[in-house]
């Protein structure tokens, strides 16, 4: 998965040194270092959403998927209406096929309706359903 929500997560926390930090080793693709810089500081503040959504990050990277799913269901339930969280973890839902995407998807338009990216994912997933009418709905606004 690619990283792009790395940089808006800095300016979404007041833990500035150890987002930086993580997001550091994470734009230089040294996943390990980010991973553990992530769960030592989650040991001090593990109510951060978002050093839980770069904590998925990190384990995607090193292509543990379940374990990136949880953690970015973990920050998803601690903070509903964070987007850069909502993003990534549906990106991920949507790639590995998970169940979950639909829903994650629905939350995040309805919270950032202009994503035509998540349109698009929707109307593949109405489509696969046979459900045409949603599918062209949403490809119409993707």
């Amino acid at each position: 998965m690619t990283h792009f929500l790395v940089l808006s997560l800095a300016a979404s926390t007041l833990l500035f040194g150890s987002v930086d930090e993580v997001r550091e080793r994470l734009q230089r693709r040294d996943f390990l270092a980010a991973l553990t810089i992530a769960e030592r500081d989650l040991k001090a503040t593990p109510s951060s959403a978002v050093l839980w959504t770069l904590k998925g990050f990190a384990l995607d990277g090193l292509n543990r998927r379940a374990e990136a799913l949880t953690a970015l269901r973990t920050a998803h339930r601690l903070q509903p209406a964070f987007v850069p969280t909502l993003q990534a973890l549906a990106q991920m839902e949507y790639a590995s096929g998970d169940a979950g995407a639909r829903s994650s998807l629905e939350q995040l338009l309805r919270l950032r309706p202009d994503l035509p990216e998540a349109h698009a994912m929707l109307g593949v997933l109405a489509f696969e359903r046979n459900d045409c009418p949603a599918a062209a709905a949403y490809f119409a606004k993707g």
